[in-house]
């Protein structure tokens, strides 16, 4: 079994040995899941959904009372006001089913940026604090691990089928939501030693991994609120530079505690785990 102390006692000691690179790292995804956030933002705001305030029938009033002020200086007494009405009142539906359909084409592509981008990246970013607790000199690059290793569509694919489910069932059951949100908890952390393992696999060995572990994890997660509430009263430049990586590195570390166990249960072997090996020698240092 494992201590939440010494996890993140480890955890601690394995950022420090790298302070400036791991922030760097951490700043590098905070940056991007900031620019995916921003971009969303605006996109609400510019094309506004019927959520948000603009609806159908929004647009009908606008063209019932341009039809109306029309009426007057139409010649005849019903037929050509009546065809103007009907005219704006089609305009109006067809701009604001244009301006939905653009809104839901924005938030497609968030959505699709956000799985070959952001996700390879917090894959690297696992990948780059397991190999720092070997080498302090783990270079930046371990970052575009997913990329440069060719399993990218696995790997994408494998996170966003977990998304689906746990959003499914969140919104069935919110309880039973987190518990799931936690038993796949080790997905890409498996991902980032094994990025060609096979999707249940990788969902089951999670499951293995986290069996009664999810109650001390969740004990885990909260022993940092303190920090992120003092982060709250430096403009979260303390989350930059010390409690962002200070949370990855300590998730890395729970990741191997759970990784031994499994392995020394004998429910995992070196196929699922191939370890993290050696640096080469030529990968660079950003």
């Amino acid at each position: 079994m494992w201590d939440i102390g010494e996890i993140k006692a480890l955890g601690k000691a394995s950022f420090k040995r790298a302070h400036t690179t791991a922030v760097i790292v951490c700043l590098i995804l905070s940056i991007i899941n900031g620019i995916f956030t921003s971009a969303n933002s605006t996109v609400n705001k510019k094309h506004r959904t019927p959520q948000t305030g603009i609806t159908n029938s929004t647009f009908t009033k606008v063209g019932e009372t341009i039809g109306s002020f029309t009426s007057v200086f139409t010649v005849t007494s019903g037929g050509m006001a009546d065809g103007t009405n009907d005219i704006l009142n089609f305009l109006a539906n067809g701009a604001a089913s244009t301006v939905i359909f653009i809104a839901l084409l924005a938030s497609l592509a968030s959505v699709i940026l956000r799985l070959f981008i952001l996700v390879p990246l917090t894959i690297g970013s696992n990948r780059y604090f397991m190999e720092l607790r070997e080498n302090e000199n783990t270079p930046l690059d371990r970052i575009l691990y997913i990329y440069k290793e060719g399993n990218l569509g696995n790997s994408v694919l494998t996170v966003f089928l977990m998304n689906i489910y746990i959003v499914l069932l969140t919104l069935l059951l919110v309880i039973p939501g987190i518990i799931k949100t936690y038993e796949y908890r080790m997905v890409p952390y498996i991902l980032c030693e094994n990025p060609g393992i096979e999707r249940k696999r990788a969902f089951k060995l999670s499951k293995e991994m986290m069996r009664d572990n999810k109650m001390d994890s969740f004990l885990l997660d909260l022993s940092f609120i303190g920090w992120y509430i003092l982060s709250l009263f430096t403009a979260g430049i303390l989350s930059v530079l010390y409690v962002n990586p200070y949370v990855s590195a300590t998730n890395a570390e729970l990741y191997a505690a759970l990784r031994e166990d499994v392995l020394n249960r004998g429910t995992a072997d070196e196929n699922d785990f191939p370890g993290f090996g050696k640096i080469n020698a030529m990968d660079s240092i950003i």
